[in-house]
C-alpha cells in the first residue's frame, strides 16, 4: 500500500510539456566541490567554492566549474588547489581592471593589483579555463598574476592586451595554451615554460615578452651563469588579420638579467627580422635572449640572419642539455615534472546504454566520471554505471563518459550512445485546462483521457484509455513519468515522484 505521495500533480494544461524537477539528487563525491550558475552545484561563484577551502591543506581539493560567464576577481589562494573547467570554451572568468582605475579605500590599482586572477599558492593544476582581461587598451591590465611555485596550467586560454599574462615569481608550467594580446603580454620574473602552445597577437601592439631579473640561475658545466626565464617550447605565434608583416618583437629586456628562448617555435610574418628590441640602457647585454630553429608557419626554417647581435642563435647540445624541462625547472638540484601532473587517464570505453540505464568500462586509476548530457555535465560517478532520473524524455539525448584522475583532470570524451524520445508530446491549442489529482493511491483526471505511467527510461508500467480514474497501488514508488492524451489527440507529459511503498 503506498502510504503518501511527496508530490502531487496539480492542473495539468493540454498542450504544454510541464516539467516538475526535483530535489537535486546528493552526487559522488568526485569533487570535493562543484561550481554552477544556475544553482545545480554546491556553490553558484568560483569565489565561493575556493574560499570553501577554508586553510591550505596537504591533501588536493579538486573543484570542477561548470561552463558559464563567471564575472569575478580571484584570487586561489591555497595550495594543493585544482580548478577544473567543464569546457576551456565554455568557463569564462572574466574582469575588467587595469592600472590607474580607482579602487577600493581611495587607492588605484597597479599593474600586479589589476589581474583577474591571482595564482598565489604553489602547487595549483588549472585546465579547460578561459582567463579575460577585458579593459582594452588602457594600459596595464593583467589576465593572470602567477606568485606560487609549481604551478600547471594545461588547455587554458588567458585573454588581455597589454600584460596579459604576469609570470610575477616562481615556476609555472603551461602545456597546450593560448594567450594573446598586444604589448609586452607575457612579462615579469618568474621561471615559466609553455609548451605546444599558441601565442597569439593583436592589433595595437609590437611586444610579445618582457622578462626582468631572473631569479632562478645555475651554472653551466664550463662555469656561465644560466638564466632560467621565460621558455617556448614547439609553440606557435600568430596574428589577427590586420596585424602588418614585420611588427612585432620577440621580445625586449624589461630588466637585467631578463632571459626568453624560443625552441622549436613557428612564427608568422609579422615577427620582425630582427627579433628582438632593447629597452632601457644596458638591459639586453645581461640575460639571454635565443632562439633555436625557429620556422614560419608552413614549418620552414626561418631566415635569422637579420637578428640583432646581441641574441643568440643556440647548438642543439645547448638546448639538449639546458633547456629540457627536467634542468630548465630544477630548482635546488631538485626535478619538478610538471607533465605528470597533465597526463590523462584514457577515456571510458564501451559506453553502452539501457534507454537512460548507462554502463561503461572501468578504468584503472579513475578517481569517478563525469556524465554528460547533450554535452553537459549533468553528474557524477564513482561506480560505473549510472540512471538519468532528470532527463527529459520528450527529447532525443545523447550521452558521453569522462574519467577523472588524481588532479581532477579529465581524459577525452568515451564513445557516445543516443536515447531517442521515449515519450511522445503533441502539442495543441486547448480552450481550457483539466484537472489531475492523486488521493488514496488512485490518479483522478477531470475528463476522460488515455493514461499511461512510465519509468524514466521509458518503460510502460500502466496505462488505461478513455477514462478518468488510474489505480497506482501496484507501483513501486519513485520518479515516474505520466502521459495524458484527450480525444483531440493532444498530449501532455509530466514528471512526478511516488512515495515509498
Amino acid at each position: 500500500m503506498i502510504r503518501r505521495f511527496l508530490t502531487k500533480i496539480h492542473t495539468l494544461a493540454l498542450g504544454l510539456v510541464c516539467v516538475l524537477f526535483l530535489a537535486p539528487a546528493a552526487q559522488a563525491q568526485v569533487y570535493n566541490f562543484v561550481v554552477a550558475k544556475d544553482g545545480s552545484g554546491t556553490h553558484t561563484t568560483i569565489h565561493a567554492a575556493i574560499e570553501a577551502v577554508r586553510t591550505n591543506k596537504p591533501t588536493r581539493t579538486l573543484i570542477f566549474i561548470k561552463n558559464g560567464v563567471y564575472e569575478e576577481k580571484l584570487n586561489a589562494r591555497f595550495i594543493n588547489l585544482s580548478l577544473i573547467g567543464e569546457s576551456r570554451e565554455g568557463v569564462i572568468i572574466s574582469w575588467n581592471d587595469y592600472s590607474g582605475k580607482p579602487g577600493p579605500g581611495g587607492t588605484n590599482y597597479t599593474t600586479a593589483t589589476s589581474y583577474t586572477l591571482w595564482a598565489s599558492a604553489d602547487d595549483l593544476y588549472m585546465e579547460n579555463i578561459t582567463v579575460r582581461n577585458t579593459a582594452g587598451n588602457v594600459g596595464q591590465a593583467v589576465a593572470i598574476r602567477t606568485t606560487g611555485d609549481r604551478q600547471v596550467f594545461k588547455n587554458c586560454t588567458f585573454l588581455g592586451f597589454q600584460d596579459t599574462y604576469y609570470a610575477h615569481s616562481k615556476r609555472q608550467y603551461n602545456l597546450d595554451c593560448y594567450v594573446e594580446g598586444a604589448t609586452d603580454f607575457i612579462f615579469g620574473d618568474a621561471t615559466t615554460v609553455f609548451e605546444n602552445s599558441t601565442i597569439n597577437c593583436v592589433e595595437g601592439g609590437q611586444y610579445i615578452t618582457a622578462h626582468n631579473d631572473t631569479k632562478l640561475i645555475s651554472k653551466t658545466t664550463d662555469n656561465k651563469d644560466f638564466y632560467h626565464g621565460l621558455l617556448f617550447l614547439n609553440c606557435t605565434i600568430t596574428a589577427n588579420t590586420g596585424v602588418p608583416d614585420n611588427r612585432y618583437y620577440l621580445g625586449r629586456p624589461w630588466g637585467s638579467p631578463g632571459s626568453t628562448a624560443f625552441i622549436n617555435t613557428r612564427m608568422g610574418n609579422h615577427i620582425r627580422a630582427e627579433g628582438w628590441s632593447t629597452w632601457s640602457g644596458n638591459n639586453h647585454l645581461s640575460g639571454t635572449f635565443a632562439e633555436y630553429q625557429s620556422k614560419d608557419l608552413a614549418g620552414e626554417p626561418l631566415d635569422v640572419s637579420q637578428r640583432v647581435d646581441w641574441s643568440t642563435q643556440l647548438t642543439a647540445e645547448e638546448v639538449e642539455a639546458y633547456y629540457n624541462l627536467d634542468y630548465f625547472l630544477k630548482k635546488d638540484n631538485v626535478i619538478w615534472d610538471p607533465r605528470a601532473a597533465t597526463e590523462s587517464l584514457p577515456a571510458p570505453a564501451e559506453l553502452t546504454n539501457n534507454l537512460y540505464e548507462l554502463t561503461w568500462q572501468a578504468v584503472e586509476g579513475a578517481k569517478g566520471y563525469v556524465i554528460s548530457r547533450n554535452n553537459t555535465a549533468i553528474s557524477f560517478s564513482e561506480a560505473t554505471t549510472f540512471t538519468d532520473t532528470g532527463v527529459d524524455p520528450a527529447i532525443a539525448n545523447t550521452y558521453h563518459i569522462q574519467a577523472v584522475a588524481e588532479n581532477g583532470n579529465l581524459s577525452n570524451t568515451s564513445n557516445t550512445v543516443t536515447v531517442q524520445s521515449t515519450v511522445t508530446s503533441v502539442k495543441g491549442d486547448v480552450a481550457q485546462a483539466f484537472q489531475v489529482k492523486i488521493e488514496d493511491a488512485r490518479l483522478t483526471v477531470s475528463e476522460k483521457v488515455d493514461m499511461e505511467v512510465y519509468t524514466f527510461s521509458g518503460k510502460l508500467l500502466k496505462k488505461a484509455k478513455n477514462t478518468t480514474q488510474l489505480n497506482l497501488n501496484s507501483l513501486e514508488g519513485g520518479a515516474l513519468l505520466i502521459k495524458l492524451t484527450n480525444r483531440k489527440g493532444e498530449t501532455v507529459v509530466k514528471k512526478f515522484y511516488l512515495g515509498g511503498r
